[in-house]
């Protein structure tokens, strides 16, 4: 099941589901997510087959074409034992064309910042700025609490920049 706007709100009022938490980010089935401002972009290296990650702190940076950029929330997510939720990108950020590169799933039990990729496969910038919301989080009620949580098995818990594969 699906939750709705006043059980989010409830969750975060009372759990600390995403903090900080701000009641105009309400949507009436997710929660958008503001960008930190913390970017990691990959640069190709000539000479051999993988890339080097140039990580930036900033107020605001255009997202070029054909460049995968990891980025990260102000918010941090604690997911309760009992709930999943998925990470979609915002419809606003699809129209200018914005195209998440993976779906983040996070399971119950994970802390920490949401970090996701963004790639544009279009031939112009896109201009995003910090505290800007880009990504929305829907949530989901297991059927039951999970035999060990994100919390016990996960390798991303904690994360607050950017995380690329461990």
């Amino acid at each position: 099941m699906i939750l709705n706007d006043r059980e989010i709100i409830q969750l975060c009022e009372k759990s600390h589901l995403v903090d900080p938490f701000d009641p105009e980010t309400i949507n009436p089935a997710s929660i958008d997510l503001r960008w930190s401002g913390r970017i990691k972009y990959s640069v190709a290296r000539i000479d051999e087959l993988h890339a080097d990650w140039v990580t930036a702190d900033t107020d605001k940076v255009h997202l070029r074409p054909f460049i995968t950029y990891m980025l990260d929330t102000i918010e941090t997510v604690t997911i309760p034992n009992y709930v999943g939720a998925i990470l979609t990108l915002k419809s606003s950020m699809g129209r200018k064309g914005a195209v998440l590169s993976h779906v983040g799933w996070f399971d119950p039990g994970f802390t920490g910042t949401a970090t996701f990729q963004l790639h544009i496969p279009s031939d112009y910038d896109i201009l995003i700025k910090k505290g800007q919301p880009i990504v929305q989080l829907i949530f989901m009620k297991l059927a039951d609490v999970p035999q060990n949580s994100y919390s016990v098995t996960g390798r991303y818990n904690g994360q607050s920049i950017p995380q690329e594969a461990k």
